[in-house]
């Protein structure tokens, strides 16, 4: 894999997605979220290699939209999935809700701490169960083909 700046910038698109399903961000949220420091189609320039060598103050302002280092750039390797698993799991630990939970168990012996890993792993399977589930129009349909 080539390591330009297009590469990385794509990179980021596909390993930090917008939704937990994996949709990317748009150009144009990324012009949003950066308060229209880097535009749309810079945004789609730079992904698509049209702009090789961006200025300082995109790539600053791309890594604060997607919550990475600045190193993240300056690298001559492209960046290693171990690389990237901590970089998402830094860029997770970073939400509010995440932060706490991790506060209120930190001074939990680990018996307890084996207890809650338990429940996440039972809720994360419910969930994922959940998603699986077709959708209730389909349901609909059957029950109207049964009382036909």
């Amino acid at each position: 894999m080539a390591n330009t700046v297009a590469d990385k910038i794509d990179s980021l698109f596909r390993n930090f997605p917008k939704d937990s399903d994996g949709t990317e961000y748009s150009y144009r949220d990324v012009e949003a979220g950066t308060g229209g420091a880097v535009t749309a189609t810079t945004v789609w320039k730079l992904r698509t290699g049209h702009i090789q060598r961006p200025s300082y103050r995109v790539i600053e302002a791309i890594c604060q939209f997607f919550d990475v280092p600045i190193s993240y750039f300056s690298s001559e390797k492209p960046p290693s999935e171990e690389y990237l698993k901590n970089l998402r799991l830094a860029r997770r630990f970073r939400r509010t809700m995440v932060k706490e939970a991790a506060l209120q168990i930190s001074d939990l012996d680990d018996a307890a701490i084996q207890d809650l890993l338990g429940m996440i792993k039972y809720i994360r399977a419910a969930q994922q169960a959940e998603q699986e589930k077709p959708a209730p129009t389909d349901q609909v349909e059957e029950i109207e083909e049964e009382e036909a």
